[in-house]
């Protein structure tokens, strides 16, 4: 009798640890397909809401240059916050621009530039979703996990490629961490790190998103 206790006891426990492992094993998504997935939900949405902070490290010096918050609806953008210490808020509706001016906090309106001038000026900052790009050769390392403004996420290493030219020219050595929402699979923080090209400097971008694909509109100033 005891025989058969001890038997069903170890089928018990073997068939629990089978079960277990499967669970595991699928809350443990394949790093590369769950970091493009969410790569490519946040370049293919149409609106949400971000915050943009860039810091600029000079050995044990850290310079903040940029605290922005901003909203996307279609391609129509708004921002506003700090650069370079100057208060700034800015909208891009159509292919109008539109600018608070800081002495008299008047909008000032300029006519036909928001897709070329100042997409050239603020390639991050005006699009925000396309900065980190990844191919078939770039590795993804799931490195742990963490709470990211209330969300439970997946933490990802990443090599990536970066979109703007304009960064290209001046960075080198770029690195990513991008947190993957475990339950939407959308992209709640991207941080990118990089080196000057000739300075012994380094940037670091900071990159939240929220409400991703949520109902946004932005009104002409």
């Amino acid at each position: 009798m005891k025989k058969y206790v001890i038997l069903i006891s170890l089928g018990v426990v073997l068939i629990l640890a089978a079960v277990t492992g499967v669970l595991l094993f699928k809350g443990k998504a394949d790093p590369k397909e769950t970091a493009s997935e969410a790569l490519q939900k946040l370049n293919a949405a149409q609106s949400f809401r971000y915050t943009f902070v860039q810091h600029e490290i000079n050995g044990a010096q850290e310079k903040l240059l940029a605290d922005l918050s901003g909203e996307k609806s279609g391609n129509d953008i708004g921002l506003k916050g700090k650069v370079a210490g100057n208060d700034v808020e800015m909208v891009c509706l159509g292919d109008d621009f539109f600018n608070r001016d800081l002495l008299n906090q008047k909008w000032v309106r300029y006519p036909g530039i928001a897709g070329t001038v100042i997409q050239q000026l603020f390639p991050v900052e005006f699009n925000p979703s396309t900065i980190v790009e990844l191919d078939e050769t770039d590795e993804v390392v799931l490195h742990n996990e963490e709470v990211i403004n209330e969300k439970k996420c997946w933490v990802y290493q990443i090599t990536p490629k970066v979109a703007a030219d304009s960064i290209n020219k001046e960075w080198k050595n770029f690195a990513a961490t991008l947190y993957v929402d475990k339950s939407s699979h959308n992209v709640v923080r991207t941080v990118l790190t990089a080196d000057h090209q000739r300075k012994e400097r380094k940037l670091r971008l900071t990159l939240d998103y929220d409400s991703i694909g949520a109902e946004i509109t932005l009104n002409k100033p």
